[in-house]
């Protein structure tokens, strides 16, 4: 059986660009695992507020398919 889907994870990125926090909040919780490890193993360019590195949140998008 094919199993597929979209989730949606909120994540939060501390100011050196690392995922520190991540929880799926919408989509199939077959996912939830995978999509939450894979947003921890996530790095992202730091953000820059009045010259400074800045910790940030927001929202990651997975599509799945699983054959």
């Amino acid at each position: 059986a094919k199993v597929q889907g979209k989730v949606l994870v909120r994540i939060t990125v501390n100011p050196n660009g690392k995922v520190t926090e991540a929880q799926m909040f919408e989509g199939n919780p077959i996912f939830k695992e995978a999509c939450e490890k894979a947003a921890l193993a996530s790095i992202f360019k730091p953000v820059i507020k009045d010259g400074k590195r800045v910790k940030y949140s927001g929202i990651l998008q997975y599509t799945f398919s699983f054959q």
